[in-house]
């Protein structure tokens, strides 16, 4: 686990996790779309834990704008991908894929979000972002 890199705040390349790549054999994934898959993810960097991982993406904070200059820092912002590689490997060693896993997320934060209701309103906000 390289927590190192996340609390100093230095990225690490990424690689495809493990249990994406069972998922892909299992459904019979082609190469071509594995390949193309390959090179979408070769630029992802971010940090590795034993969870999975979290994929850090630079994006343009205004999406009506150019694509994003590097020189203008005011638009840009950051967004993390959060990819629960221990859940997806646990899941498949269940039966289940990750389009199940997918649904089953949506779902529990889906949930998490209602209870929101039945905090008192000056707490929901810092307990439970929207």
């Amino acid at each position: 686990m390289q927590t190192n890199h996340f609390e100093s705040g230095g990225t690490v390349r990424l690689l495809i996790p493990e249990p994406v790549w069972r998922e892909w054999k299992i459904n019979g994934v082609d190469a071509d779309s594995l390949a193309e898959a390959q090179v979408e993810h070769g630029t992802a960097v971010g940090y590795e834990f034993d969870w999975g991982q979290i994929i850090e993406e630079v994006i343009d904070g205004d999406p009506d704008t150019a694509p994003c200059d590097p020189e203008d820092l005011s638009s840009l912002a950051l967004c993390g991908n959060f990819v629960l590689s221990g859940v997806h490997g646990e899941f498949l060693d269940g039966g289940g894929n990750l389009g199940e896993l997918s649904d089953l997320a949506v779902v529990v934060l889906e949930d998490i979000e209602d209870s929101r209701d039945e905090l008192p309103e000056a707490a929901r906000e810092d307990a439970l972002p929207t």
